[in-house]
């Protein structure tokens, strides 16, 4: 139980922060272009460009196969959705692959070896025109 407080606590903490940091870079972002200036170094951050991005973006729906690796050790900030919000926009078939690793670990050593194992065996056939057999 105290590893599941210790997640929840840690993604409110990351929460507040990245709120902040999009905030301070949001105001920063305005007064530059108010001022027909290209914002500050120390302003510019490609996290809070993709994150304004991603705000805007909205999703169409894809009828296609949709293969959605999960991280095992996910946290708290998805709830117990395990299509991760994807649901609502694949379309046909939603396949979601348990991998190694949590969200950031999922990437690196020795979980990465895991996840690239699993992505080739359903890639194996898969040209255009293949069915892909998983």
């Amino acid at each position: 139980m105290r590893g599941a407080i210790g997640n929840v606590a840690a993604d409110i903490d990351l929460f507040f922060r990245s709120r902040i940091r999009h905030l301070v870079w949001k105001t920063g972002r305005k007064i530059s272009k108010h001022m027909g200036r290209t914002m500050p170094k120390q302003l510019r951050s490609n996290v809070d460009l993709f994150a304004d991005a991603s705000r805007a973006y909205v999703p169409r729906p894809y009828n296609g196969e949709f293969l959605l690796f999960v991280a095992e050790g996910r946290t708290a900030e998805y709830g117990i959705d395990k299509t991760l919000g994807w649901g609502e926009v694949a379309g046909n078939v939603l396949r979601v692959i348990q991998t190694p690793g949590d969200h950031t670990s999922m990437m690196t050593r020795p979980h990465v070896e895991a996840l690239a194992k699993q992505i080739g065996e359903r890639l194996v056939g898969s040209e255009p025109g293949h069915k892909l057999d998983i």
